[in-house]
């Protein structure tokens, strides 16, 4: 995939952090993969997952890491020597921001979309990005409304877009 125009990073554990972590994190690589195809967006999703536990199942055997057309899904790991050389890795496991930013070094996209693993985004911001207005130099943030719904894994296709217009037509009317 070349000409990449965002790139979206998130960083993740092989430790169920926050309970139903393959779930949550499946919806949110559905949810990106239907709509940077539905609204043509040429992206790439980079997963940062950090302070691997060994002997565990990593990300990359868990997920359901989907590419297409528009989005094209990898992991970057990196293991637990790394982590604890850093301070205080003896006492926190997870250093999220620090993840991220190993994702934001390695991504190709013109403009890079931190994020976490369990957010929906909605249609009016996929629209938005999809105009490919964004200005260079510019932080663009978005409120974040928590909504309840069930983690089943199994998603239809036209449950994302019921799901994500829910949201624009409760928050952004």
């Amino acid at each position: 995939m070349n000409n990449i125009y965002l790139s979206i990073v998130a960083a993740s554990r092989n430790d169920n952090h926050g309970n139903n972590l393959d779930e949550r994190t499946n919806l949110f690589i559905k949810s990106l993969a239907e709509n940077c195809k539905k609204y043509k967006i040429s992206s790439e999703l980079i997963l940062v997952e950090w302070n691997q536990i060994p002997n565990t199942k990593t990300l990359s055997d868990r997920l359901n890491l989907i590419s297409n057309d528009y989005l094209n899904s990898k992991i970057i790991s990196v293991n637990q020597e790394h982590h604890l050389r850093l301070p205080n890795s003896n006492r926190l496991q997870f250093f999220q921001m620090i993840a991220k930013n190993v994702g934001i070094r390695r991504a190709l996209g013109q403009f890079i979309l931190a994020t976490n693993i369990d957010v929906i985004i909605n249609q009016k911001l996929y629209e938005f990005i999809s105009q490919k207005k964004l200005e260079e130099k510019t932080i663009y943030r978005c409120d974040r409304h928590c909504v309840e719904y069930d983690y089943l894994g199994n998603v239809e296709d036209g449950y994302l877009d019921q799901f994500t217009n829910f949201i624009d037509k409760k928050y952004y009317s």
